[in-house]
């Protein structure tokens, strides 16, 4: 399968599911959901950290080798690859360091592991960008390139958008894709969740779709290729909130879904859920269902209200809208390797773009604000509506959106 074509979910093993009461997320947790996943749509697995030492050996809070086997081979017969992310205290400073990362990666890759993960930003932070590219070039000779089907991106907040371009265009042999987040935006991202920070609830929506039109055109010339990891789903929201949360949620999915690069969803996100280091939501119940003891993640509290079971019986959920949405994108060719263009460019509060190749053309429009908006689509007024988050609504030259309203249209 083309890496680009895949829809990555990532997890993070201590707050998913725990199956031993000690309240803390573990590996057998992830095996327990993984048709959970798969029901979902996506079709890779990346998991968090689950590395103690160099590399080899398994964080025995969370599992064993034996356990990371059995989730490897279990997602694998769901046709879900499985995506093993390195600790970031990984040195790779050396050909020492090299050689020992090496190992243990061809270790877990020769065991079942689809791809790795590897933590750009210990190099980067150095100071010195050779040294992030040869290590990566090393990294390719010694493991990457050995295993032809091998999923390799890097994870990082700090990596300058040139150097993403770079570590992922084909010739040069490094990653396949480089989770890219714009330098103003990084003091709001979440190592450990690969997210963006609150954005939306008051951030600066012209900028925002300023810097994503630029990087996605120019990724698109350079021959870069990213992990689409950008959310506007951040933010608490009450029970008496809740359609704020699932439009927002929704917003955020479609662009995900139909942005040049490969999408990342984080785990929760489908749910509309932001908090962080609060266990994943699965029911009411107490602990909301991740453990039948006491969680031993102080994370959020009064979520409640926000959790996969409920989600499900709501017509317009926000996972029902997710699974449409990863159906699209794999069914239409434009929105993995189409160009990218931006439609009514200057609009602070609406992002309009259209995804295009040789077979057809798309047009996606989204309201990115919490305030109802016009978008101008001169040339673009003949379409098929094919995802829509609150209703369809036939295309026009001109178009009022609702707040976080957005469509994909198919044109004629």
């Amino acid at each position: 399968m083309d890496p680009r074509a895949r829809a990555v979910y990532r997890v993070d093993v201590r707050s998913f599911f725990d199956t031993d009461a000690d309240g803390l997320g573990d590996i057998n947790g992830i095996a327990a959901k993984i048709d959970y996943i798969k029901e979902l749509g996506a079709d890779t697995l990346m998991l968090s950290p689950v590395f103690s030492g160099e590399g080899f050996m398994i964080d025995p809070e969370i599992g064993m080798a034996d356990d990371l086997d059995a989730l490897i081979d279990k997602a694998a017969s769901r046709m879900i690859g499985t995506v093993l992310e390195m600790r970031a205290d990984m040195p790779l400073n050396d050909a020492s360091d090299i050689d020992r990362a090496s190992a243990a990666m061809r270790y877990w890759l020769d065991r079942g592991a689809m791809g790795i993960a590897v933590n750009t930003d210990a190099l980067t932070a150095s100071g010195d960008k050779r040294a992030l590219h040869r290590a990566m070039c090393a990294l390719n000779r010694n493991v990457f390139s050995l295993y032809p089907d091998c999923f390799t991106v890097g994870i990082g907040k700090n990596v300058p958008f040139e150097d993403a371009v770079q570590l992922t265009r084909t010739e040069n042999r490094e990653l396949l894709m480089q989770l890219y987040i714009p330098a103003h935006m990084a003091e709001a991202f979440s190592p450990a969740s690969g997210s963006l920070g609150a954005l939306f609830g008051g951030g600066d929506a012209k900028r925002f779709k300023h810097d994503a039109d630029y990087y996605q055109v120019q990724g698109e010339l350079k021959g870069g290729w990213f992990l689409n990891g950008i959310s506007l789903t951040q933010g608490q929201f009450s029970s008496q909130q809740e359609l704020t949360r699932r439009l927002r949620s929704k917003a955020a999915c479609l662009y995900v879904m139909t942005g040049r690069g490969t999408p990342l969803i984080r785990q929760g996100d489908e749910i509309g859920l932001y908090a962080e280091n609060t266990p994943m939501q699965w029911n009411n119940s107490r602990a909301a269902g991740f453990t039948l003891g006491t969680p031993r993640l102080k994370g959020e509290n009064s979520l409640s209200h926000i959790n996969v079971e409920d989600d499900m019986t709501h017509m317009d959920s926000v996972c029902s809208f997710y699974k449409r949405a990863i159906a699209l994108r794999r069914s239409h060719s434009a929105l993995i390797g189409g160009e990218y263009a931006p439609v009514d460019s200057e609009n602070p509060r609406v992002m309009a773009y259209t995804r295009s190749d040789g077979a057809e053309s798309l047009l996606v429009v989204i309201n990115i604000t919490d305030r109802a908006a016009k978008v101008a689509l001169a040339g673009c007024e003949k379409g098929e509506c094919l995802l829509f988050t609150n209703s369809p609504k036939p295309i026009a030259e001109s178009m009022k959106l609702q707040p976080y309203e957005g469509f994909v249209y198919r044109l004629r």
